[in-house]
């Protein structure tokens, strides 16, 4: 039975939402088990919030379906899916959201967000999720660019990695606040856990995303003023009155599995990206673990760093507490640093190897020793599945930037979940000025190839090729359309009808100014709320269009004739396989290719210069030699 509302809500509310520092902690285990094996069924907790969710939403929903032409006997499940790629990825999510969000009265689909079930996020992506269900839903130009109540928002202003310039390096302020960082994670050491350059990589995106850091210099750069967010834990999401209230969906963030077998530490800088074939893992705010076929098993994030072998923890008497923290979650869907190592492998002069060592000597790892260039999850899978976990003996898990295994949209989650929807929001950098191709969704159809028939996909092109040549890359496409199973509605990052694009940055880009993060923001709320264009203009039926599209499963469940208004939609927004000509194929070619996303994720860029810029200078001349 599900819980009831006030019951739920009681339950959220109590969840303890701050640790007293960076550093996890050890406590009593609790008499119940903290490992849920399952079937394909999602937790108890979840499946509460998200049957009040659609309970809250339902009168919205029944308004909306009205305008695709239908009378919904009950809600669909939708989701929103923002793709990887650093400080763009996470202002074109921003931007998308702001366009769906029924407080933003001059969109012209405002509303769409009130009604979702499921947020998701990776990279990039991940830091807008969680920062947007952290700070308990705010409207977005005032969780981006601040308000009243948080000054500064996310500070795009200051540069992620020399905030104070980079005149001096790691003189004056910029010491002090990596001093910082280093301090939060030594506490972390101290404590007896092993750490990583992630940890100082969560610290930082901590700053910008989360609660805890003031504008002024002495906020910003000094240690313990306001914490910068050290003890957040992410089921703090659970306590704020938009999750109690469910007036926000529910957030998943996503990361990659490195297979023991690829980590090779007697060769300084080896690594490799991921295989499809390897575990997707998520965090969600009650539990941790993944629903792909090898693995089916979560963990209590309340008890997250406890390792587990057959689900019994090494001391019945003593699990660790406070290792969910928000920043190390965050940055561990982002953490790419051994991507890092595997592109400069080839190029790598003394003194770049000197600064990386230099580095790593610092939180007192050895970049020879596997493991430290990755994120480090004491497993609590350990002895699940033997013959097919592919971690079933390891201590720890080798876990990764959410995007390197080529699925760079976090679809996954939701696929496995059976939604009847989801938009796939794609800001990736797959071709050389920075927008997207198709190569996440390509992916993603990949991994369900070789699922085992436990992950359908609807129908997609063929190639990088094909989505540039149908246009597909750069206006909403429907997919799925004609067949069952979880419909996707195509949402790439485009450029602007008129005037100078704003939203194709480079990943490099890890400063904005309050006008350039504005602009950005109007550009992508301009895309989610455009259609495809007509005449060089927004198509005013889109926003029928899109309620048809997230209405569809529902009508075929209740067995409705489909309306006039979305069989008009559906054909000119659904892809139909082979109805790209093949001449135009062959011309688009090398556009849709260049700079393509498999097996070279372009938003390493951000990993590879906090690397390198946490020492010294020479973080720019190394970047401007790596081809990402």
């Amino acid at each position: 039975m599900l819980a009831p509302l006030a019951a739920l809500a009681a339950l959220a509310a109590s969840t303890a939402a701050q640790a007293s520092s960076y550093a996890p902690t050890i406590g009593a285990c609790p008499s119940t088990s903290i490992l849920r094996q399952t079937n394909g069924s999602i937790s108890s907790q979840e499946e509460g919030f998200i049957s009040a969710r659609l309970q809250a939403a339902s009168s919205a929903w029944s308004s909306y379906g009205q305008m695709a032409g239908y009378q919904l006997s009950s809600p669909p499940r939708t989701g929103l899916a923002c793709s990887g790629g650093g400080y763009r990825a996470s202002l074109y999510c921003a931007g998308v959201l702001s366009a769906f969000d029924s407080r933003n009265s001059s969109s012209r689909v405002a509303g769409v967000l009130d009604k979702l079930a499921y947020l998701t996020g990776l990279s990039g992506g991940s830091w807008a999720v969680t920062s947007f269900a952290i700070y308990g839903a705010p409207t977005l130009y005032d969780l981006v660019l601040g308000n009243s109540s948080n000054p500064g928002g996310w500070q795009l202003d200051r540069d992620l990695l020399l905030p104070a310039g980079a005149i001096g390096v790691l003189d004056g302020n910029n010491k002090d606040y990596y001093d910082a960082i280093e301090a939060d994670v030594g506490r972390k050491r101290s404590a007896g856990f092993n750490v990583s350059i992630t940890d100082a990589w969560g610290r930082a995106l901590s700053y910008h995303f989360f609660p805890g850091t003031g504008v002024s210099d002495s906020s910003f750069y000094s240690s313990g003023v306001g914490d910068h967010a050290g003890g957040l834990l992410f089921p703090s999401i659970t306590s704020t009155s938009a999750y109690t209230s469910y007036q926000m969906p529910f957030p998943i963030i996503v990361c990659d599995s490195r297979p023991p077998n690829m980590s090779v530490g007697a060769t300084k800088f080896n690594a490799a990206y991921i295989p499809l074939s390897s575990v997707v893992y998520e965090f969600n705010p009650y539990e941790f673990g993944s629903y792909d076929a090898r693995l089916r098993a979560f963990v209590n994030q309340t008890y997250l760093g406890t390792h587990l072998v057959n689900g019994t923890p090494d001391n019945s008497s003593a699990c660790v507490q406070a290792f969910d923290n928000a920043g190390w979650e965050i940055g561990t869907s982002s953490s790419l640093f051994n991507a890092i190592l595997q592109t400069i492998n080839s190029t790598v002069t003394s003194l770049d190897a000197s600064v990386i060592e230099y580095l790593f000597d610092q939180l007192g790892n050895d970049v020879r020793d596997a493991g430290n260039d990755v994120s480090d999850l004491p497993n609590p899978f350990g002895g699940l599945n033997s013959s097919y976990y592919q971690d079933t003996s390891s201590y720890s898990l080798s876990l990764v930037d959410g995007g390197e295994d080529g699925m760079n949209i976090p679809l996954v989650p939701l696929l496995h979940r059976n939604v009847d929807a989801i938009i796939a929001a794609d800001a990736s950098a797959d071709t050389d000025t920075y927008y997207p191709n198709g190569t996440s969704l390509i992916a993603t159809r990949n991994k369900a190839l070789i699922s085992n028939g436990t992950l359908s996909f609807p129908t997609i092109p063929s190639s990088q090729a094909v989505f540039v040549a149908g246009n597909y890359s750069s206006r909403p496409t429907i997919f799925g359309c004609n067949e069952t199973g979880t419909l996707i509605i195509y949402l790439p990052n485009a450029p602007p009808l008129s005037g100078t694009a704003a939203t194709n940055t480079s990943t490099f880009k890890l400063q904005y100014s309050d006008q350039e993060a504005s602009t950005f923001l109007d550009q992508a709320n301009n895309v989610a709320a455009r259609g495809m264009p007509v005449n060089g203009q927004a198509d005013s039926q889109w926003p029928t269009c899109l309620a048809c599209a997230l209405s569809e499963r529902q009508r075929q469940r209740q067995g409705l004739a489909q309306s006039s208004q979305c069989a008009s939609c559906f054909s000119r927004y659904c892809f139909v396989a082979g109805s790209v000509p093949s001449g135009a194929v062959a011309s688009a070619s090398a556009a849709a290719n260049s700079n393509s996303a498999t097996g070279s994720p372009a938003a390493a860029g951000a990993g590879l210069a906090l690397a390198f810029s946490l020492v010294l200078s020479t973080a720019f001349v190394v970047l401007s030699r790596t081809a990402l």
